[in-house]
């Protein structure tokens, strides 16, 4: 029987958001203070300044610190649920799992245990929105007929899933957003810029690398690791976290300059052109060199191969790689009301204990016995979180 707890028990220890990008990686402990490391299992225990080093907000540059305006009692996670969707399915290709009366529920259990490992982090998030696409077109598919045209049909399983898993979604009372013509992908990004504005710490569940242009102080991105891992350094919830600090270490360019090492490189996945005869490492050794799309094309005279120059000279590439910088460019200015919600429709609440037999029998008939035990334990955290803040007139 699903019933709140007065003291809830077993939520994981702390977690660092962010990958370390000095020899020195700041721990977050669960007991409140901070250890540098220097070699594994060697840690020195030094202060801990709760605000400047959040989970959320870990860096060690000062020039990435959040603005001042940042509150860290406002912690919003997106997550992007159709790539994640495709993870869970994909992972459990070779062995599926079903409920004694048959129904696979592979897709279900794998998407499910990833929300909740995003939600059981120590300093869990206030906000949280699963973003879902929308079936349709969007502005990408006017400008690049063959945008996506490439893909395989989506898998019998996933369509089977999508809507359990929506309906389960909105049971268990967990935001979901999903916009008409709008990509998730531009529906994260416009909400994500938004919530940092308003002054939200703010982080983006995903294994899409194009994510990457919207990386800012405060605004960090959670990739599952190419290994399975569940903990250890850099390690958040099982992903492997970046903020402004690791990826400006790790490629050597600005995050805003991603779109542009894309836009020459393209995207397989997203049947994205790119420039013939540039490829992954080339687009960001030209990026380092001449700084964007344009400083590239001006300067295609000078570029040493004489492959990529001819193409960046010619009238076909230069025409690709503008095309290809559009198609690649996540918006985060999407001006529609579903974009435009209160954040308190983010706000996650533990549900009403009426509801708890409506959970208890969704879970159930998924023989998801112990998810049902975590929700339980997560639910008594907020709703303890929820009187004490109330106690202190702080309520939301």
């Amino acid at each position: 029987m699903l019933t709140w707890r007065t003291s809830p028990q077993g939520l994981p220890g702390s977690f660092l958001l962010g990958r370390a990008v000095a020899k020195h990686r700041l721990l977050v402990c669960a007991s409140g203070q901070a250890a540098t490391e220097s070699a594994p299992g060697k840690a020195q225990t030094v202060e801990h300044d709760s605000r400047r080093y959040s989970q959320y907000a870990a860096s060690t540059s000062q020039d990435s610190q959040p603005t001042p305006q940042t509150d860290f009692s406002k912690r919003l996670i997106l997550v992007d649920a159709h790539a994640l969707l495709y993870r869970s399915h994909f992972g459990f290709r070779t062995q599926r799992l079903e409920t004694a009366g048959g129904e696979d529920t592979s897709i279900s259990y794998g998407f499910l245990s990833t929300v909740l490992r995003l939600l059981e982090i120590q300093e869990p998030p206030t906000h949280f929105a699963v973003v879902m696409d929308h079936h349709g077109k969007t502005f990408r598919h006017e400008l690049y007929t063959d945008y996506k045209a490439q893909r395989p049909p989506m898998p019998d399983a996933m369509k089977l899933a999508i809507p359990k898993i929506q309906q389960l979604l909105q049971i268990l009372g967990l935001p979901v957003m999903r916009v008409a013509g709008v990509e998730a992908d531009d529906v994260i990004g416009t909400v994500a810029t938004r919530a940092r504005e308003a002054g939200f710490v703010v982080a983006i569940a995903s294994p899409d690398k194009d994510f990457f242009q919207v990386l800012k102080p405060g605004l960090q991105l959670l990739r599952p690791p190419k290994k399975d891992a569940r903990d250890g350094a850099g390690i958040v919830a099982g992903f492997v976290g970046y903020n402004y600090d690791a990826f400006k270490q790790e490629f050597g360019i600005e995050p805003w300059q991603w779109v542009h090492v894309l836009a020459l490189m393209g995207d397989a996945s997203d049947n994205v052109p790119g420039v013939p005869g540039v490829g992954a490492k080339g687009a960001l050794s030209l990026i380092q060199q001449y700084g964007s799309v344009e400083s590239v094309l001006e300067n295609a005279d000078k570029v040493k191969r004489k492959g990529q120059r001819e193409q960046l000279s010619s009238t076909e590439g230069i025409q690709k790689a503008q095309l290809s910088k559009r198609l690649v460019t996540i918006q985060t200015d999407v001006d529609l009301p579903p974009v435009r919600i209160p954040w308190e429709n983010l706000l996650l609440r533990a549900p009403p204990e009426e509801r708890l037999a409506e959970i208890e029998s969704a879970l159930g008939e998924l023989e998801f016995k112990q998810h049902a035990q975590r929700f339980t334990r997560l639910w008594a955290a907020m709703r303890s979180a929820e009187q004490a803040a109330a106690a202190a007139g702080v309520l939301q």
